[in-house]
């Protein structure tokens, strides 16, 4: 099945796509906070039940990086890449986080860590080369 907000694979009981976050099976019915909320106890709960599932980290981490919580999803984003240390897709949010919070040498080495892994991602490299242009 391909998500309707970015097109990539996802698994049909998903209820948030794993790469851009966007609900599943509809428009959300309630605000982007609360929905982003929703989400993040949704996965959070799912955890509690099976805390080696990579895709629930991820989703985790997306949450709270989209609602501003860099330090959660910075850990979320770590157990990721500790589950699925050849994904890509993890280092790249990682970074994006440990931007978020200042930490911008250690971003860039996780966005490189990404690009390694994915050389062809589009979004890695422009991650990459905005955070060696910016050295803040």
């Amino acid at each position: 099945m391909d998500c309707p907000g970015c097109g990539r694979e996802i698994a049909e009981e998903d209820a948030f796509c794993r790469h851009c976050g966007a609900r599943l099976g509809g428009p959300p019915k309630q605000s982007r906070s609360a929905t982003v909320d929703d989400m993040e106890r949704e996965y959070r709960q799912w955890l509690a039940d099976k805390p080696q599932d990579a895709d629930a980290h991820y989703n985790v981490g997306l949450a709270n990086l989209y609602s501003g919580n860099y330090g959660e999803a910075e850990k979320a984003f770590r157990t990721v890449i500790e589950l699925l240390p050849e994904e890509a897709s993890g280092y790249e949010k990682l970074a994006v986080a440990l931007a978020k919070l200042g930490r911008r040498e250690e971003a860039l080495e996780q966005a490189l860590c990404a690009c390694r892994l994915d050389p062809e991602c589009e979004a890695v490299r422009r991650l990459v080369k905005a955070l060696e242009r910016d050295p803040r």
